[in-house]
């Protein structure tokens, strides 16, 4: 035998390793696109993470949100109220004013009248203590 012409067991052998090499290969390839797909899975959960965690402060803003448009209904409320109470005060006031005005010149009057007849009243009991002293 010849070193160029390997026996049919030898040549069994080196088929059998390069088989197993071969195998040895495609199974460090199927560890290595598993690490792959493995790391992938991983940075997709960690976005998953991320938009979960930025889809909860949403919420979060969104509630505050809520919550400040609702306090500021009530005080845009409280402030519509306080609006309708004003107009109502200050038409009651406008009338108890004219009310006012209209009791202030009765009284004009009146004192008017009063003050003629006192200074007629005088007048005739000036004319009346002079005709007796006469």
């Amino acid at each position: 035998m010849t070193s160029d012409h390997l026996s049919e067991a030898e040549e069994a052998a080196l088929e059998r390793a390069r088989a197993a090499d071969m195998r040895r290969q495609e199974f460090e390839q199927l560890e290595q696109q598993r690490e792959l797909e493995r790391s992938m899975i991983e940075e997709r959960d960690k976005g998953i993470r991320e938009i979960e965690t930025a889809v909860l402060t949403v919420n979060d803003i969104f509630t505050d949100l809520a919550g400040l448009v609702e306090e500021q209904g009530h005080m845009i409320d409280n402030i519509e109220n306080n609006i309708v109470s004003t107009e109502s005060q200050v038409q009651q006031g406008t009338t108890e004013l004219r009310s006012a005005s209209n009791y202030q010149k009765k009284s004009r009057k009146k004192l008017c009248y009063l003050l003629l007849c006192v200074v007629l009243l005088c007048a005739v009991l000036a004319g009346v203590v002079f005709a007796y002293k006469k």
